[in-house]
C-alpha cells in the first residue's frame, strides 16, 4: 500500500507547494501592477501576469464568493487559501512521517 500512497503523498505535497507559489507571484505582481512599478505594456509582463492571475484565480474565485458576504473591502482569499494548503501539507507530512518511521 505505502508503495503508492508514498510517492502520491510527495506528489500532492509539491503540488500544493507550487500552488501556494503561484498564490504568493500573483499577488505580490498584481501589487506591483497596481504600484505601476510593473507596466503590463510589456507583452511578456502582461502574459506572465495573465497566466498567474488565471491560474490563482481559478483556485481563489471559490473561496472569495463565500468571503465576501464577512469583509467585503478586503481580499482576504490569498490568505485564506494559503492557511488552508499549508494545514494540508502539514497533515500530509505528518501522514508521510508515519509511513516512513
Amino acid at each position: 500500500m505505502d508503495i503508492i500512497l508514498v510517492p502520491f503523498l510527495i506528489v500532492m505535497k509539491m503540488l500544493i507547494n507550487f500552488m501556494t507559489g503561484v498564490v504568493l507571484v500573483s499577488v505580490l505582481l498584481g501589487w506591483l501592477v497596481v504600484a505601476d512599478i510593473l507596466s503590463t505594456n510589456n507583452k511578456l509582463i502582461y502574459y506572465i501576469v495573465d497566466i498567474l492571475t488565471r491560474i490563482s484565480n481559478f483556485m481563489l474565485n471559490p473561496i472569495r464568493r463565500r468571503l465576501q458576504s464577512i469583509c467585503p473591502s478586503f481580499d482576504l482569499a490569498p490568505l485564506a487559501l494559503i492557511l488552508w494548503l499549508s494545514f494540508c501539507e502539514l497533515v500530509i507530512a505528518r501522514i508521510l512521517a508515519r509511513f516512513c518511521l
